[in-house]
Order: C-alpha cells, then sequence, then structure tokens
C-alpha cells in the first residue's frame, strides 16, 4: 500500500518582515499545488512557505491559512473550511498521510489526529526534562511510527512509536 505524504510550513513572521502579508491562492496555482502533492506519493514533499495547499488525505486537502488556522477541502481546493484545533495556537505546519494529521504551530504545539480529525490530542514534546516550547516549523513523516519535528532555531526531535516518546537529536 502506498502512502501519499505532503509537508508545507508556512513563515508567517517572514512574510511580516518583508513588509508582505500572505495571499490566498488563486484557483490556478490552487489546482497546480494539488497535481504537485498528488504526483508525490510515498515521499515527503517540502513546499515553499508562502503556498497554501498542504496535504492529500484521501479527497481532503490540508491547509495553514493565512492566520494560522487549520483548514480542509474536500472539493478539490474550490472551497476552504477551518477545522478548529487550539484557538491559543497560531499553526505553521501540517501533514498527512491516510487518517494521520499532524500539525505543529506556536509555543510547542504539536496536535495529532488517527481518525481523519475527528478527535485532536496535544502531543508532549518532552524528554529527560527537556520541552519544546518554540514554534514548530516542520514535520518529516516517514510512516506512522517515525516522526521528525523541526523547530523555529533548528532543533529536531524524533519519535520511533507514533509520538508516545521523543528524543531530541544532537
Amino acid at each position: 500500500m502506498r502512502t501519499e505524504t505532503a509537508t508545507v510550513s508556512r513563515d508567517l513572521n517572514a512574510d511580516q518582515a518583508r513588509g508582505s502579508s500572505p495571499k490566498a491562492m488563486t484557483p490556478s496555482a490552487s489546482r497546480a499545488a494539488h497535481m504537485r502533492a498528488e504526483s508525490q506519493a510515498a515521499e515527503l514533499a517540502q513546499m515553499t512557505p508562502r503556498k497554501e495547499l498542504k496535504s492529500k488525505l484521501g479527497a481532503a486537502l490540508w491547509s495553514i491559512s493565512p492566520s494560522g488556522k487549520v483548514q480542509r477541502s474536500a472539493d478539490g481546493a474550490k472551497t476552504w473550511e477551518e477545522v478548529r484545533v487550539d484557538d491559543a495556537v497560531t499553526f505553521r505546519v501540517i501533514t498527512a498521510s491516510d487518517r494521520d494529521v499532524w500539525a505543529g504551530g506556536s509555543g510547542g504545539a504539536l496536535y495529532h489526529s488517527s481518525d481523519g480529525c475527528v478527535d485532536w490530542q496535544r502531543v508532549n514534546l518532552e524528554s529527560g526534562g527537556s520541552s519544546v516550547t518554540e514554534t514548530i516549523v516542520g514535520i518529516r513523516f516517514r510512516d506512522p511510527q517515525h516522526l521528525t519535528i523541526t523547530t523555529a532555531s533548528g532543533e529536531q526531535w524524533v519519535t520511533e512509536d507514533g509520538g508516545q516518546h521523543w528524543q531530541r537529536e544532537a
């Protein structure tokens, strides 16, 4: 069985520093991004920070809105609906494979849904008394058990058991 995975991060601070504001994608840009996501089955695909299209999950596409909210489209990016995860978090990255969806953002917030976003659980990124409090800007998803999380400072955390235990990479 092939697993489709794609990841995107959104650098809102960089947009603000450049004096620009994130803009919604045009329908043709959305379709092009969707086609790229479909063609990258079974491998992680990093997209440029200003892209809106995030990840394919069955018929759903996943995105982070310009305001940092999780979004999903069930109609090929024609319309987007907000998926409420945590109103206090500005999300920066989302990745999905099958029914597993991972979203990360401000304050070290990492959320996981194993049921296609019906329920979300906050995942604590900690090991040996150390925990993540920085913004999460990257999620690499090899399979449901193996993930690598990257923070704004470049720190990386890995799990080999689906997020139950984490190890900071030296």
